[in-house]
């Protein structure tokens, strides 16, 4: 009889399942995950994937819970085991119980106890010991008594045994390199189990759809979350303005920069900015670097502030608020945005030439190429190979004034703030000189074109 019984129990055993976990919004697109949640909702426990984590290997079931432990209580073996006087295991209850935990020495003497009320789930207890030998851990439930030995080759200060809350063994174990995470925490096919996923997006967190299903076999489970518009990877994704330019980006501190100089001909309402030959303080202009549109393809238009305002109201903020001629999503960097550019930069050592002064920053804001050479210490213009540390990869568009000037020379950059101390019509923009070490904010004439890069939302 004893032999039918067994074998009984060996026909009901189950293969090991393998979940694995991928994210998806609603446009379809990938969605990294950072973690997730399992709940086992018939055998009440909960366990959790953390990133780089895509998968959950569930160990052997069915024979293994009937063997040890036919109530269904387990206790798991500490981790780590041997152990340096520290030590945790986890107690699995299926129900609430009266729990008593005892850790005896080799004379049978007790060097710790824990007593409490649990509820049903998986409990996570750690263990301080002081003497390098093999302890005994016993528990007592209303089910019955369960032990297993702990080898311990260190000493703690004291003998201690501390409940820690609900929960196991956290990161789950797993092999070095290896994307699997796993649990022996007990499972049969056909268990009630409940999925939740977390991903941070743009530096928020969303939680997704939750996927409740009784689980009988491995699987890939996709997780699906609602997000307010397809996600944005800086220094991956690109930007696309109205006439279908693409722009890569890059992220410097906590700002997303176009990396290319704009070259739209619309604005992003589809409203088409004229190009000019002359300079204007009320129309909107476009003009040529150099005077020669072969050059738009690599160092973009250059634009007067009203062509880059878009009939917007000046401003400071940060963010500015102002998307102007940029693309949806975008805005124009407002002065306080640029001092945050130009202060993040000069407090980097590694982007600071000759590590001397925090404003000799030119060349890691500044392309590797096409500038004018100098021989000025750590000028924009001298060894350019060593130029872009940042990848922000600033263009010598040069300016217009009335006449194309400075290719070569020179990159400027408009911002959305307006300088109110002269008697002209000014506003601030940051610039690049080939024959100069530093990254400044002057104020020019809003009449004059310069290039334009933008920032995301």
């Amino acid at each position: 009889m004893t032999v039918l019984v067994v074998c009984s129990l060996l026909g009901q055993a189950q293969d090991p399942v393998t979940l694995q976990f991928s994210g998806k919004d609603q446009f379809g697109h990938h969605v990294p995950l950072s973690t997730v949640t399992m709940e086992n909702v018939t055998k009440h426990w909960q366990e959790m994937l953390y990133y780089p984590d895509t998968t959950l290997f569930i160990g052997q079931t069915g024979i293994e819970e009937i063997e040890q432990f036919s109530d269904g209580v387990r206790l798991f073996q500490n981790v780590p085991n041997p152990f340096d006087g520290v030590t945790d295991f986890v107690l699995y209850l299926p129900e609430a119980s009266a729990v008593t935990l005892e850790i005896h020495d080799l004379n049978s003497k007790v060097a710790a106890t824990y007593q409490g009320s649990l509820d049903p789930g998986s409990h996570l207890f750690r263990s301080w010991l002081t003497s390098p030998q093999t302890y005994l851990l016993n528990a007592r439930t209303d089910g019955g008594t369960i032990q297993i030995k702990m080898v311990n080759t260190g000493r703690a200060g004291q003998n201690r045994l501390e409940y820690l809350g609900k929960g196991s063994i956290s990161p789950m174990e797993k092999a070095e390199g290896d994307t699997k995470g796993s649990t022996n925490l007990p499972f049969s096919s056909g268990d009630l189990m409940l999925y939740k996923g977390y991903a941070h997006v743009e530096g928020t967190q969303y939680e997704c759809a939750p996927v409740e299903r009784q689980q009988y076999t491995s699987e890939l489970i996709p997780l699906t979350f609602t997000l307010p518009q397809p996600p944005f990877y800086c220094g991956i994704d690109s930007v696309t303005d109205f006439d279908g330019n693409a722009y890569s980006t890059v992220e410097i501190g906590q700002q997303c920069w176009m990396k290319e100089n704009l070259h739209t001909t619309h604005y992003a309402d589809g409203t088409e900015i004229p190009i000019g030959t002359t300079i204007s303080d009320n129309t909107a202009y476009r003009y040529y670097p150099n005077d020669s549109s072969s050059n738009v393809p690599i160092y973009g238009y250059l634009y007067n502030w009203t062509a880059v305002m878009h009939g917007a109201a000046g401003s400071n903020a940060n963010p500015s608020g102002v998307q102007g001629i940029c693309p949806l999503g975008w805005h124009l960097p407002s002065y306080t945005e640029i001092e945050q550019l130009l202060n993040f930069v000069g407090n980097q050592i590694q982007y600071v030439c000759g590590g001397e002064f925090n404003n000799y920053i030119g060349k890691a804001l500044a392309i590797d190429t096409g500038w004018f050479d100098s021989e000025v210490y750590c000028a924009v213009g001298t060894n350019q190979e060593t130029n872009n540390a940042t990848g922000f990869s600033a263009l010598p568009s040069g300016a217009f004034d009335g006449i194309a000037y400075g290719l070569g020379s020179l990159a400027t950059f408009f911002s959305s703030t307006e300088d109110f101390t002269g008697n002209n019509l000014c506003a601030y923009a940051f610039r690049l000189s080939s024959q100069s070490p530093e990254a400044c904010i002057y104020s020019f004439l809003q009449r004059y074109g310069y290039s334009v890069r933008c920032l995301r939302d």
